[in-house]
């Protein structure tokens, strides 16, 4: 920085109105000179008392919860729910009901969980894979408690049926081997306990195929159980009807 420093001959401490111009002469007289000066500060030595601390990346949300498209509502599905697959023939919303005796694993843990059960008129998609002739837990339904083939859960209903799908066109029907193992599941007295009467196969249910392009469509009740991702079934008839993954809060 270039600063114009004044340097005054004269150690005069009189006021200006005492001594007239003429009188101030030689090494009195008072002389201009233009000094240059650096004047640029020394930077500071950076030292761990004067450096700021690195800012704390912030933490993830602990939530997984889809974000609701269709409704507001929509449970924590990142604990204490289970996904399943039911069958809609009239295409008309899920009814679940309170009031169903027993218990039955949804989450394939080991320990049977009270939850809300649909009523027999959206029955339940399953595969008998022990072949002990009983849907026995979650495990045996389609949906978060489905082991796929590659040793991981499912991340819904449509992730487990879609692991069936041999030929991935898209379509679970009669190409895929385990079409034919594939039962539907009306529980028709609410006990949470299959019966032989109580599980037909696709074919013998009017079932010709399944459109494994799902898309999410939240819907809750009061008490918080959720259809939660669907898609479409043809019947043998030339009729539709709804899959619909259902997300149940164990209770």
């Amino acid at each position: 920085m270039r600063h114009l420093v004044i340097v005054l001959a004269a150690s005069l401490v009189a006021c200006a109105g005492e001594i007239e111009p003429d009188e101030v002469t030689g090494d009195e007289a008072a002389t201009v000179k233009e000094v240059e000066v650096d004047e640029e500060p020394e930077p500071a030595k950076s030292t761990s008392a004067n450096r700021p601390a690195p800012s704390k990346p912030s933490k993830p949300s602990k939530s997984s919860k889809p974000s609701a498209e269709a409704d507001e509502t929509s449970p924590d599905w990142s604990t204490g729910s289970s996904t399943p697959l039911v069958l809609s023939f009239d295409d008309a919303p899920v009814t679940f009901r309170a009031d169903a005796s027993g218990s039955f694993d949804l989450t394939r843990n080991g320990m049977s969980h009270g939850s809300d059960w649909p009523s027999a008129a959206t029955p339940w998609l399953a595969l008998d894979r022990d072949g002990n002739g009983a849907i026995d837990d979650g495990g045996e339904l389609f949906g978060s408690a489905t082991r796929l083939a590659s040793g991981a859960f499912a991340k819904n209903g449509f992730d487990a049926l879609r692991d069936l799908d041999d030929n991935h066109d898209g379509v679970f029907d009669a190409n895929d081997a385990a079409f034919a193992k594939v039962v539907v599941w009306t529980d028709r007295n609410a006990d949470r306990v299959s019966t032989p009467n109580e599980l037909t196969t696709l074919a013998e249910a009017g079932v010709r195929s399944i459109d494994l392009h799902d898309r999410r469509e939240v819907r809750c009740d009061a008490r918080m159980n959720c259809e939660g991702e669907r898609s479409r079934f043809t019947r043998t008839d030339g009729r539709g009807g709804a899959v619909i993954d259902v997300y149940l809060p164990t209770r």
